[in-house]
């Protein structure tokens, strides 16, 4: 009986529904993020460019939009402002500090701006875009504790870029733009707690060795010597986390310097000298030694941690596990 009544109550106001009271076509919700474009105006229509190739809104301004949303008691608007609020975490906020920006003002230096952030969005992965990109020329904490990284600031949803307007080499920004991406990633590695805790007992008790001391590392001593550093495991390869040796014949890794030199008859020779390097300081968890100092083992976790990410980035998984699947 419930039922039978329950289904004419429903009967009856689906019936009182005359057809005015069906909302007729769509809501329209206003995209506030995105970048319309004025061919007349170039920065204009870069933004528009960019934001058209990459889907990433980038602003000069912290205000985003304004927006009357009704009158208050006295008849003054009440305006809703959207901004890029860096102090937005994923499920807080975080009231403990301020950020206060210092502009771009010329168009010269916005425009440098922008086909810097052209250049970044074209190196960055699809992942690693962000959704929206924050352009100043500088970037203050209220907190001097606060340590900024170097140029770029990573909010919830908002990636900040700094005093990057004078940087307009092409390569200085690519490399650049790498830089910034590899410490984002470095950071994001640092929270896994977990992770780096099993990463350091790896080589644990090792740390800040000479070679010489870590008894297994005869072939690292040996070439050290025979070339007076000029071959050293900082250089083991070309590319991070190595520096490679700029010598009377170029820039050039390990194998290449012993060829060059006539320190080895072949190259076969010098790349199972590399080998036999390669392995004695991997049984230790190392593939390179103290940033700028190559006598020794990476000064701490840190600096170990940093090696290997930067070298996973920039080889690729497969010839990362070729050189050192071993170790």
């Amino acid at each position: 009986m419930k039922q039978f009544i329950c289904l004419l109550t429903l009967c009856f106001a689906f019936g009182a529904c005359s057809k005015e009271d069906i909302p007729q076509g769509k809501t329209v919700l206003e995209d506030i993020f995105a970048i319309s474009d004025n061919p007349n105006d170039p920065i204009q229509h870069k933004r528009y460019q960019i934001y058209h190739t990459y889907n990433v809104p980038v602003y000069f301004n912290d205000t985003i939009s304004t927006k009357e949303i009704g009158k208050d008691w006295y008849g003054n608007p009440v305006m809703h402002y959207e901004t890029v609020d860096l102090n937005w975490e994923f499920d807080s906020y975080n009231t403990s500090l301020t950020y206060e920006y210092d502009y771009i003002e010329t168009d010269e230096e916005k425009m440098n701006a922008l086909l810097f952030v052209e250049k970044y969005l074209e190196v960055c992965s699809r992942s690693m875009r962000p959704f929206s990109i924050m352009l100043a020329n500088g970037l203050t904490a209220s907190s001097p504790d606060a340590q900024l990284p170097q140029n770029y600031f990573v909010g919830f949803r908002t990636l900040v870029l700094y005093d990057i307007a004078h940087i307009t080499d092409n390569a200085e920004i690519i490399s650049k733009s790498k830089t910034i991406i590899n410490n984002m990633i470095l950071q994001k590695v640092k929270t896994n707690d977990a992770l780096c805790k099993k990463f350091e007992n790896v080589s644990s008790g090792f740390y800040w060795k000479e070679w010489a001391e870590l008894k297994e590392c005869s072939t690292v001593e040996e070439w050290h010597r025979k070339t007076y550093g000029n071959a050293n495991v900082n250089m083991l390869f070309h590319g991070a986390p190595y520096d490679n040796s700029t010598s009377w014949y170029g820039e050039v890794d390990f194998a290449e310097y012993l060829v060059a030199s006539g320190a080895v008859g072949d190259q076969e020779e010098a790349e199972n000298i590399r080998k036999r390097i390669v392995a004695e300081i991997g049984q230790y968890g190392f593939i390179k030694g103290a940033e700028r100092l190559y006598l020794s083992s990476p000064s701490n976790k840190d600096e170990d941690l940093a090696a290997y990410t930067l070298a996973i980035i920039n080889m690729g998984k497969d010839t990362f596990t070729e050189r050192f699947g071993n170790c």
